[in-house]
């Protein structure tokens, strides 16, 4: 038996609305899942936010900033 916990539920509920491209574009579906110091890192380099004021893309989701990616050290190789 399989208990049934509404705050578990309401986070997966959240975590898989998040892989609908229509609520990624909206600012106020995004807002009212993501935390509002929320930070994701790219395999690019770039720093996605919440705040669009803070995106050099200008979007109103979330956008990247203008983090560079690492210089190389020529390690890679």
């Amino acid at each position: 038996m399989t208990d049934h916990n509404p705050a578990v539920e309401a986070a997966i509920e959240g975590e898989l609305s998040l892989l609908d491209a229509e609520v990624r574009r909206s600012s106020e579906l995004l807002g009212a899942l993501l935390h509002p110091g929320f930070r994701e890192f790219g395999s690019s380099g770039r720093v996605w936010t919440r705040s669009p004021s803070r995106n050099s893309s200008g979007r109103k989701a979330a956008g990247s900033t203008d983090a560079k990616r690492p210089a190389s050290t020529g390690a890679e190789k």
